[in-house]
């Protein structure tokens, strides 16, 4: 009874691997009935392989960059889970497309798995974190000159990144903004955090 609603939809969320975010523009971030919306969207709009495929937000190079920090991570390589809900729940066994199952991830039992759809949400993200990515922090200048503004990036967002010509795709994970005065008058800043799949 002392759980708040946002809690609870945060329980939801978190049990198929989503976030809750708010529109940008709190003006217009209001339903028919006055209330104000909120948004629940997939940590992974698609399967991390696939990437190569989605057509970004946005296509960057490192001249819009004050600042260029990454850092690499390995995960387990998996290709198979079992996701599986409690009492009333249901269990699904997934396997990636293409591979033979044979690199299964540790079995999850989460309560609020209660439809197939919600399992295979679930499963999906457990078998995208998979092999080896890049963490990047990329501090932006968001003054630019006319037309040429950098947009507000927000987590989900696809990029392609063009790094003296090496090409890469990532998907936006936080977004910070920071403005303040300097010698040189007012600056401001986005500091994007995108991951970039490699692969297995």
């Amino acid at each position: 009874a002392n759980t708040s609603i946002i809690k609870i939809i945060q329980s939801v969320t978190d049990s198929i691997n989503a976030f809750v975010q708010t529109n940008a523009d709190t003006n217009t971030n209001i339903g028919a009935t006055g209330v104000k919306k909120l948004y629940i969207k997939p940590t992974y709009k698609a399967n991390a392989w696939n990437w190569g495929n989605i057509t970004p937000s946005v296509v960057l190079n490192d001249s819009v960059c004050r600042e260029i920090g990454r850092s690499n991570i390995n995960y387990s390589v998996v290709n198979n889970v079992i996701v599986s809900g409690e009492n009333q729940g249901v269990a699904v066994n997934a396997t990636r497309e293409g591979t033979a199952g044979d690199k299964p991830a540790s079995s999850i039992t989460e309560p609020l798995i209660t439809t197939r759809e919600a399992g295979v949400e679930r499963a999906r993200h457990i078998i995208s974190k998979s092999g080896a990515w890049v963490n990047h922090t990329l501090s932006l200048f968001s003054l630019l000159p006319p037309n040429s503004s950098l947009p507000l990036l927000l987590a989900g967002d696809f990029i392609q990144m063009n790094e003296s010509g090496n090409l890469w795709i990532g998907q936006v994970t936080g977004n910070s903004i920071q403005s303040g005065w300097t010698n040189e008058g007012l600056k401001t800043t986005q500091t994007i955090t995108v991951e970039q799949y490699i692969g297995e």
